[in-house]
């Protein structure tokens, strides 16, 4: 079985920025192959291939943007272009699957006028994934292209001479001081972005987790976990609200608007709750702590990145 783990274990310190690159790439790449696969042939068995497709394409992107000094321009920028359109696709069907799944419990007549409307949109959605699955997969044209990065990366070594550890230290101390700058939001956009931060670190984490010793990974890496899922339940209702508001104000039904707008009122009352939630556990204490944990597991005598002053 092929290794789709987040965790990219096959690179040490002592290897070259281009031979971790081509071991990272290939992997993030099969792996949004596969998911890619399963979410066009069979999202009617199980949501969570569809989920998964979305997260493997995040990653992937990550992975290129890290790596981006010993990839070529053009093929970088053609797959960052077609994982863009596979996460829009994926997102998309993933927002309305878990919209489904929060409302599924309900009942009454708008109730089932609803979830009929929302499963219509929800097939609708599904023919990018479909399309992209046959431009991409069918036609073996991911696969070849994957290839051809793969290669070009071994032509720019001689370019790269340093070990991962030098030049990780870099690429890891930006992405960390990015997130900490972010960690005080003070309103929803601020949120926002604080879980785009929060994203960025979680991905560079899981490519240079293995540079760092087990702890990293025990201690540090868990927190950020629960921070995103926090995060990501606020995203949901923000998320419904959006969809549900967009949906009313084109709803020429009387009865079916009030409903939405009562799902809305609900969404927003939750929302207000998991804010609120959220501020109570994420403290400047907490905060520090996290940056703590980071800062001792770099400074280890496996490897110093300097993480955070």
């Amino acid at each position: 079985m092929k290794n789709r783990s987040k965790w990219i274990e096959r690179i040490s310190v002592d290897d070259s920025v281009s031979k971790a690159a081509r071991v990272t790439l290939k992997s993030r790449l099969a792996t949004v192959a596969h998911f890619l696969n399963l979410a066009a042939r069979h999202a009617d068995k199980t949501p969570e291939h569809v989920h998964q497709l979305r997260v493997s394409t995040r990653r992937c992107v990550a992975a290129i943007d890290v790596y981006d000094d010993v990839l070529p321009g053009k093929p970088a920028k053609w797959f960052r272009k077609r994982l863009r359109r596979m996460r829009k696709a994926a997102g998309e069907a993933r927002d309305l699957d878990v919209l489904m799944e929060r409302y599924e419990r309900e009942s009454g007549p708008s109730h089932a006028e609803f979830m009929r409307r929302v499963k219509k949109r929800r097939r609708k959605v599904q023919q990018p994934i479909i399309m992209l699955h046959e431009d991409l997969i069918a036609t073996g044209k991911l696969k070849s292209r994957a290839k051809s990065l793969l290669r070009s990366i071994r032509r720019l070594d001689s370019c790269h001479e340093t070990t991962l550890s030098d030049w990780a230290k870099s690429r890891f101390a930006i992405t960390s001081a990015s997130f900490f700058e972010s960690a005080a939001p003070k309103d929803l956009k601020a949120l926002h972005a604080f879980r785009v931060r929060g994203k960025d670190l979680r991905y560079s984490m899981e490519l240079f987790a293995n540079l760092f010793p087990p702890d990293f990974r025990r201690s540090a890496y868990p927190l950020v976990t629960q921070l995103q899922a926090k995060l990501g339940e606020l995203n949901d209702h923000a998320t419904a609200c959006r969809i549900l508001e967009a949906w009313m104000a084109r709803e020429p039904s009387r009865d079916l608007a009030d409903y939405l707008s009562g799902l809305i009122d609900r969404e927003r009352g939750q929302l207000d709750e998991s804010v609120s939630r959220f501020r109570h556990w994420w403290t400047p204490a907490l905060a520090a702590e996290l940056r703590d944990k980071m800062t001792v597991a770099s400074e280890s005598e496996q490897l110093r990145y300097g993480v955070y002053p």
